[in-house]
């Protein structure tokens, strides 16, 4: 299934060495209704879903890890769906 994901960075898509200090980046990415062949999605035409993305980045010099839609705890558990934003498919 991973296979299927296109995704593109700014930062290139070839492994580099850690960045230390500020670093900006964007992610785009397209997956297909395919990959949720588990359920009967169908068409994601004018949907919403409820869901999050995120990067871990627990083993670097300096940990960090981020979300798209923000956690409001103390600790990073990302399977909080109270947390999850709003996707909507046009």
């Amino acid at each position: 299934m991973l296979g299927m994901v296109k995704r593109w960075s700014s930062l290139g898509g070839e492994p580099f060495e850690e960045r230390l200090g500020e670093c900006r980046w964007e992610l785009a990415m397209v997956i297909p209704v395919s990959v949720f062949f588990q359920h009967s999605v169908g068409s994601l035409d004018g949907k919403t879903m409820k869901g999050n993305f995120y990067k871990c980045g627990d083993k670097l010099q300096t940990p960090h890890f981020l979300s798209w839609s923000p956690i409001g705890l103390e600790r990073p558990m990302f399977h909080c769906p109270a947390f999850f934003g709003t996707l909507s498919f046009e």
